[in-house]
């Protein structure tokens, strides 16, 4: 499934709306965690490598392909030690104001 950073869609069969949101991080760039930015987030390592560094001083390198989730991790930071572009996608329902799923 791909749509614009930002966008809203209906996910197939459970009629739920997702939220895309997209970072890019340059070879050799640092990008600050806000943990309410990705709180409840499914991200998706598209595209290079990243590490993800921890409060906890632990450094764990990513791949292509990886599916992380930042919640409960004292994850700080991403650094992009590659020498591409680094693209994650993450995936979040939409809820309404009440809590409850949007329609």
């Amino acid at each position: 499934m791909s749509w614009p950073d930002g966008e809203v869609a209906r996910a197939p069969l459970t009629g739920r709306r997702i939220r895309r949101q997209e970072l890019r991080i340059a070879p050799e760039e640092w990008h600050a965690l806000a943990a309410a930015q990705w709180r409840g987030t499914l991200v998706l390592l598209e595209h290079g490598c990243v590490e993800l560094h921890c409060v906890r001083g632990d450094v764990l390198l990513f791949r292509q392909g990886a599916v992380l989730c930042f919640d409960g991790t004292g994850a700080r930071a991403l650094h992009n030690p590659g020498t591409v572009t680094a693209v994650l996608a993450g995936y979040s329902r939409v809820h309404c104001s009440d809590g409850a799923d949007a329609p």
